[in-house]
């Protein structure tokens, strides 16, 4: 009997917006999705008719070109006007008066370009690029410190909506986190609590009531199949995905970020003394940026994403496996696009996973088709995007200014495996592994050799002549010359988007748990075990003896354990050449190894900095030169000791480094480029998983619920935010709050941990036959009789000092310093500790001391304290000076040691708070025959230590 005879409710029916022709089971989706593109087109005619009147005054002002008439063309040219931006009305740009902006002016030039107005050192100018018609600023280096920060604008004063009140939110948070531990279940009691008093309002009445209030918040999701040919058989995958422009005029319209997006390409240059030295930072200060909107019309605007994929296990035992595409907008500032809520990553799609088959894995057909998929997936994706990237988007302001929106992929973070899909190259055993450039695979660790790069336009053109072709085993031939798939590119569909240009380089996989962590670091563990276990013995007891380092993970031991944290690799790292340098020391190869480590030790810190000059660029580019030459010097000592076979060093991951520092001043500094802050949000997808789904079709599930969360999240930092805004007294860390008084400031230093007043005759008493604290109260009495007077401070009754016994000190046990950080300029702070008890053991930090004349000198903190004289409070710190000029030995040339010691012949001296500059990390030389007597300051904990510490050597 024939369907259509039997009396069964139609499978097709049309759509009452449009009337076009859907399935039963997708017309609520579709009808919802056209009746919003009613509503937009609506209101865009609205805008049409307001902005027509408007036209000829804008045109001439903004360069605006006529607005297309045809309705495709409105359509595709949707006016939001949520965005705001002071810009500078200058016409004249900066190379105008015959300025070259890439050489900025002869070296000792002292005039700049505002007024006149000499060159200031650290006198910060900022050229934008001249289609911008922003006029060139020069700012003093407190203009640009401030400027360089977030502003503190006014908050929401209800920044719990949706919700109809914050009681409604708070519960609704707690309700979203499944399976309550105990600070969750503390923080239920404490609510409760604050309901029975009276103290906040709950208005929901049931789930369905909390359900709505999600719903009104939450936005919507995608489902399509993604086909794909497959031998005689045709493949179908569903790929769940968010609508990536919909979430990118939804951050656009967020009057929060509006003062913060940065539309137009600039080039920084910082004044040093002598010459203007161009640094950079944020994406839009890189050439690319530069690059893109030369190539766009007059008054168009860069507006970039950067895009992340990557597989990871959702249940414990990998058998279910996520693959999410992760998404950041490149216009935001790093500390809002890297954080957590609106303005931070995205999940946007959920890529199929193509489970393996026993007859096909590793067959070329199938690799193919699963990086085809991939494409296919990225493609319904992208769709939008490579639309608006030819024709533009064009953006209205609050203040009715018309902006050309040109997005772009700006850059792709992903690490090697997935980076290879993403250039779609044949892999780690082709013939050139590299996805950004032609360098063959037996040349991988040769840094010295530069090798032509890839291009979209190159691998687009193979890929054609490939398919064109007499033979399928011709094409085949002519990819495998390239390492190119048989596969079209939809990354490359969007406009100035060069995926192997895109590419960057990934300090986490590439370095951390890359080229450290799976290859140096079991190296080292490879020498020492074959020195014995004794050895083994003390390396691992020498590092268990590094002192505590705040950020810093400490080892108690290292020699035979493996991690599956790369910042765990990352901080071995910084600390393995000063606990087994003495025990390396004994085998040529094991030494040369450490060499080669100190190198990359070396490109580490410097690939992490937040801001790069020229001066670090090329710093990191020479030792990436010295790395390749002591990677061939211990390759080739290798296979006497450790393996007959020696290892091969040709892999990707020692290669992938030579492309970091033309990403920097292409893209920026590294942390615009690196997984770690995208990983950091798999942890929720997996306990979505585990704990909020049921197991099948998890993708949908999944996606849903990260969005609950992602508005939980940006609703709870608006609380925090209003919380923090309203608080009469902004109060200081709860590190300070750990006193029996109130911390107290001295200038950049703050004195916490206070315990109670002490007389001078207990702390003696306390310290006898210790002769740090000899003579400790009469000392302290001349340091003072000396020192204040030299400061223009009169002494009291213009007598020497002289203290009691009986009159006290109070002890402060813990310190934080505030430091203008030498790599970005910026406050950065250290956490100190001089304490006798400390997580069970004794602490005394060590830090850097300005002793004046531009001189410097390191110290162990011994008693930090506060005194009073004539009723004024000072604060001081007994030390242990580390100020002796040490000889330099061989090792320390090589390994890059900066050695110290002490030379007063008192084993301690007192020195004011306010002089110190900020903490070091000092730690033992464990040579048997100087074996507490030297020491050596760790210059790799940080950027500014790196600088720092160099700058204070070379002085000396």
């Amino acid at each position: 009997m024939l369907k259509s005879s039997l009396n069964l409710p139609p499978t097709i029916v049309s759509c009452r917006h449009c009337g076009k022709p859907f399935k039963v089971q997708g017309i609520g989706r579709h009808e919802k999705a056209c009746e919003q593109r009613r509503r937009n087109e609506q209101r865009n005619a609205e805008i049409e008719q307001r902005l027509t009147e408007e036209r000829s005054r804008k045109r001439a002002r903004y360069h605006t070109p006529d607005l297309p008439e045809d309705e495709e063309r409105v359509e595709q040219q949707q006016y939001i006007y949520a965005w705001t931006e002071d810009y500078q009305n200058a016409a004249i740009p900066d190379d105008a008066n015959g300025t070259n902006i890439d050489q900025p002016g002869p070296s000792g030039a002292s005039s700049s370009a505002e007024g006149n107005r000499p060159y200031q050192p650290n006198d910060v100018k900022i050229f934008y690029h001249p289609n911008s018609k922003r006029a060139t600023k020069i700012l003093n280096h407190e203009e640009y410190r401030r400027t360089s920060q977030t502003p503190r604008p006014q908050p929401d004063e209800r920044p719990w909506r949706p919700f109809r009140s914050r009681g409604d939110f708070e519960f609704a948070e707690l309700a979203l986190d499944a399976g309550l531990n105990n600070p969750q279940t503390d923080a239920f009691l404490a609510y409760i609590r604050r309901l029975l008093s009276g103290t906040v309002e709950l208005t929901l009445q049931s789930s369905a009531d909390l359900n709505k209030v999600w719903e009104s918040a939450s936005d919507s999701h995608v489902s399509v199949t993604v086909s794909t040919k497959y031998k005689d058989d045709t493949r179908e995958y569903p790929f769940f995905y968010r609508p990536i422009w919909d979430w990118a005029l939804e951050t656009l319209r967020n009057p929060t970020f509006a003062p913060h997006f940065e539309w137009d390409a600039q080039k920084l240059y910082r004044f040093d003394g002598t010459r203007l030295v161009r640094f950079f930072d944020e994406p839009w200060t890189g050439d690319r940026w530069w690059e893109v909107q030369s190539a766009l019309p007059e008054n168009g605007k860069p507006f970039g994403f950067i895009l992340f994929s990557d597989k990871t296990r959702l249940s414990s035992f990998g058998s279910e496996k996520g693959y999410p595409i992760i998404a950041r907008i490149a216009n935001l500032p790093v500390d809002i696009r890297n954080g957590t809520g609106l303005g931070g990553g995205r999940v946007v799609g959920w890529l199929p996973v193509i489970e393996e088959e026993a007859k096909e894995t590793g067959k070329k057909g199938f690799v193919n088709m699963k990086q085809a998929v991939w494409h296919e997936a990225f493609w319904e994706l992208l769709k939008i995007v490579a639309q608006y990237s030819t024709t533009g988007y064009a953006f209205e302001t609050v203040e009715q200014l018309i902006e050309y929106l040109y997005p772009f992929i700006a850059i792709l973070v992903s690490d090697y495996e997935e980076q290879c899909v993403m250039a779609l190259i044949r892999g780690v055993k082709s013939l050139f592994p590299c996805p950004i450039c032609l360098v063959p695979h037996d040349e991988l660790a040769n840094l010295r050799t530069l090798y032509p790069l890839r291009t979209a336009a190159q691998s687009q053109k193979v890929l054609e002549e490939a398919r064109q072709m007499d033979t399928k085993a011709e094409g085949e031939a002519l990819l495998m010359q390239y390492s190119l798939r048989d596969v079209e590119n939809k990354l490359m569909t969007v406009a100035n988007s060069d995926p192997h240009r895109a590419l960057s380089f990934d300090r986490l996989h590439a370095y951390n748990d890359g080229l450290f962590g799976k290859h140096l670091c079991p190296e080292w563990q490879g020498h020492l075990e074959k020195l014995g276990r004794d050895a083994q013995y003390i390396v691992d007891k020498q590092l268990d003896m590094i002192p505590p380092w705040r950020g810093l993970n400490h080892f108690s031991r290292a020699t035979t354990m493996t991690f599956a944290d790369g910042s765990k690799y990352e901080d071995l790292a910084k600390v393995i050449i000063f606990a087994s340098h003495n025990v390396m020391e004994e085998s040529p190869a094991g030494y040369l190894l450490l060499r080669l480590i100190r190198s990359y030790l070396t490109l580490d810190v410097l690939l992490s900095f937040e801001v790069h000059t020229e001066e670090t660029i090329k710093m990191g580019e020479d030792e990436l030169l010295k790395f390749s030459d002591l990677l061939e010097a211990y390759a080739e000592s290798y296979f006497d000791f450790l393996k007959p076979e020696g290892k091969n060093w040709n892999f990707p991951k020692s290669h992938s480094h030579r492309h970091a520092f033309d990403d920097i001043r292409a893209k920026g500094a590294t942390r615009n480029m690196n997984t770690k802050t995208f990983e950091t949000m798999h942890g929720l997808l997996k306990f979505i998983y585990q704990y909020m789904t049921n197991f099948k079709d998890v993708a949908s599930q999944i996606l849903k619920i990260d969005h609950k969360h992602l508005i939980s999240q940006t609703i709870r930092d608006l609380v925090v935010y209003y919380d923090d805004f309203h608080r009469p007294v902004d109060e200081d860390d709860a590190e300070l709050k750990k006193s029996a008084q109130s911390p107290q400031v001295f200038g950049h230093v703050i004195a916490g941990s206070l315990q109670l007043p002490e007389s001078f005759s207990s702390i003696e008493e306390r310290h006898r036959g210790n002769n740090l604290f000899k003579n400790f109260r009469t000392r302290l009495a001349n340091y003072l009789s000396n020192m204040l007077p030299l400061s223009g401070i009169p002494l009291p009754n213009g007598r020497r000092i002289a203290f009691s016994q009986e009159e006290s000190v109070t002890e402060s046990r813990f310190i934080k310093v505030t430091y203008e950080s030498m790599v970005d300029w910026k406050q950065k702070w250290d956490y100190l500790r001089c304490s006798p008890l400390f997580h069970n053991r004794e602490r005394h930090d060590h830090v850097i001391v300005d002793i004046g004349d531009g001189k410097f000198i390191f110290a162990k903190l011994l008693f930090t304290f506060i005194c009073q004289v004539a009723g004024d409070p000072y604060a001081l710190a007994l030390v242990h000076p580390l100020d002796a000029v040490v000889r330099t030995r061989r090792k320390d040339k090589e390994l890059s040691f900066f050695r110290v010691n002490s030379k007063s012949p008192w084993p301690s001296e007192f020195v004011f708070l306010r002089s110190i500059v900020r903490g070091a990390l000092v730690v033992e030389d464990y040579s048997a025959q100087i074996r507490g007597n030297e020491f050596f300051v760790v210059d790799v904990v940080d950027g500014d230590a790196f600088l720092r510490i160099r700058k204070i050597f070379r002085l000396q």
